[in-house]
């Protein structure tokens, strides 16, 4: 049998490193998912030693196999809070963007609560309230939008004919 070389665009040290920052990412991310969930009371406390260790090991591992430590960049982009991308398709963008910053300052007064931190809890606070009043003060807009509709298009139909759905 004739030996078989592979052959690909991306050099095996690329490769290498794809496959350690993968690795590294998962277990940041199962690290970090159970941190979370466990604040709001429903992680699983029991395996953070085990998410920590795991991704120690993948930190070293990257380490090796690239001969350089992950840059923080990097380790913040593989966790950072994304919200519904679907939403800049279907004409929510500027809600969506409004949701993604209550999650960011609802984050905030966890992580500022949990190191006793009452300036940045404080101002996380009013930034969250601040947007949460937005987004009511639009779906008030919204609602009463909706009730006029009706209406205006009663007042719009031509003197004599009575407006559809009304007899």
């Amino acid at each position: 049998m004739p030996d078989l070389k592979v052959v690909s665009e991306r050099p095996a040290e690329e490769i290498k490193k794809q496959k350690a920052a993968a690795a590294l990412e998962r277990t940041l991310k199962a690290l970090t998912a159970n941190l979370l969930r466990t604040v709001r009371g429903a992680g699983r406390p029991e395996q953070i030693v085990d998410h920590a260790e795991a991704f120690a090991y993948s930190f070293v591992e990257y380490c090796k196999e690239t001969d350089e430590m992950p840059e923080a960049s990097m380790l913040r982009e593989m966790i950072a809070f994304r919200g519904d991308p679907r939403s800049e398709e279907d004409g929510r963008f500027e809600h969506a963007v409004l949701e993604n910053s209550i999650c960011q300052h609802a984050l905030q007064v966890v992580a500022s609560t949990l190191l006793d931190q009452k300036m940045p809890r404080d101002h996380a606070m009013r930034e969250l309230r601040a947007a949460m009043h937005i987004i009511e003060d639009r779906l008030a807009e919204k609602r009463k939008q909706r009730r006029r509709a009706p209406r205006a298009a009663a007042k719009g139909a031509s003197p004599g004919k009575k407006p559809r759905g009304r007899r």
